[in-house]
């Protein structure tokens, strides 16, 4: 078993591979990006911005992009990423791989490493370990036995407004709070109330169920 001092120089990448960077712990992964041909992807603008800055080749994704193509995909989920964006991004590189590409998954056993390496196993049917990078344990995945995609990353909920009106939400994982309105968002439009006509500002909380609560009640706020 190999072993490094960072996790991403376990992979052996042939000289002029597509590689598709999916971040490591949401940054990109600069060493990589510049020795071969490199998309990072991210729905972070903030990581996006980073590699732009050091003249990395991005994609922002939301879902997934259905034409990236690669002959390795990198990727070490971040620590707090929601564990169902993970699986969608998995299946998502899944597809991107070429025929005899490899997919190198990343990460320690006390941040949810062994689920997302199940799931890496449910879509290419057998996965190896092949590294070590201190606590980090690195994996490696083939195309040869590709499995169905199973996540299904949207949820719809119903919330309350303020005046008793039901208002329907659809929303997906990754974002805060992505299938209920969370007891504290709950008290916060309880006590703000209805608003009149003044001018909101809603913070990027989650998908906004705060400011469309808050906007329903009131149609003369801004």
């Amino acid at each position: 078993m190999l072993r490094a001092d960072v996790w991403w120089r376990i992979p052996e990448i042939a000289p002029g591979s597509c590689v598709l960077d999916v971040g490591d712990g949401g940054r990109p992964i600069l060493e990589i990006s510049n020795s071969y041909e490199t998309t990072f992807v991210s729905n972070d603008i903030r990581r996006l911005r980073e590699a732009r800055d050091c003249g990395v080749t991005t994609r922002a994704i939301t879902g997934w992009a259905r034409d990236l193509f690669a002959d390795v995909v990198l990727y070490s989920p971040p620590q707090r990423e929601a564990k169902l964006r993970v699986f969608e991004l998995l299946e998502g590189a899944s597809r991107a791989l070429s025929q005899k590409g490899a997919l190198f998954l990343a990460g320690q056993k006390n941040r949810g490493i062994d689920s997302y390496r199940r799931h890496t196993e449910a879509l290419f049917g057998e996965v190896a370990q092949v590294g070590r990078a201190g606590r980090i344990r690195v994996y490696r995945a083939t195309t040869s036995k590709l499995g169905p995609e199973v996540t299904d990353p949207w949820c719809a909920f119903e919330a309350r407004g303020l005046d008793g009106e039901i208002l329907n939400f659809v929303s997906r994982s990754g974002v805060f709070a992505f299938d209920s309105f969370d007891q504290g968002s709950r008290l916060l439009v309880d006590t703000i109330g209805p608003v009149g006509q003044s001018r909101i500002l809603d913070v990027g909380c989650g998908c906004g169920v705060i400011g469309i609560t808050l906007a329903a009640e009131s149609p003369d706020a801004s």
